[in-house]
């Protein structure tokens, strides 16, 4: 069953650990996400997300996912968590975080809990993602800069 990757929820990734982006006329549109059914083979050259095991500081697990691909760094991997009831996307690309989703990050991981590190869930047939976060990412110009969450 097809989602948009912003209405994705933890269940979606328990029941399917790996999902594409089709990119072609049977979906609504670019952010239209779909399952990859056990069995079936993968995509070529669509872009996907793979299941992802976060950890904090204090041994919290949390679930989410990645863009799996060949380079480790947090623009390919792209994170994304739910913690409590907030999806924290921690690379937002060439827009700074808002002071508000700061505070709203900063009141779902506490400040003790940073750095958080993830794995993506490996035997998919995806490259394995795995890195450490301190906080929020996005590209200043050709610098990417960290915003702390602390």
């Amino acid at each position: 069953m097809d989602k948009q990757i912003y209405d994705l929820a933890p269940s979606d990734l328990i029941n399917s650990p790996l999902w594409f982006f089709p990119m072609d006329e049977t979906v609504e549109d670019e952010a239209t996400a779909r399952p990859v059914v056990r069995g079936q083979g993968i995509p070529d050259g669509l872009q996907m997300i793979v299941k992802c095991h976060f950890e904090d500081a204090t041994g919290r697990s949390y679930l989410g996912y990645v863009y799996p691909g060949e380079a480790q760094d947090v623009e390919t991997a792209r994170p994304v968590l739910w913690a409590a009831d907030l999806c924290v996307t921690f690379w937002n690309g060439m827009i700074e975080p808002t002071e508000a989703y700061v505070a709203k990050v900063a009141a779902a991981i506490p400040s003790a809990a940073w750095p958080i590190r993830y794995a993506s869930e490996a035997g998919l047939g995806v490259p394995v993602m795995s890195g450490v976060l301190e906080g929020l990412y996005f590209v200043d110009g050709s610098v990417v800069r960290l915003q702390k969450c602390a």
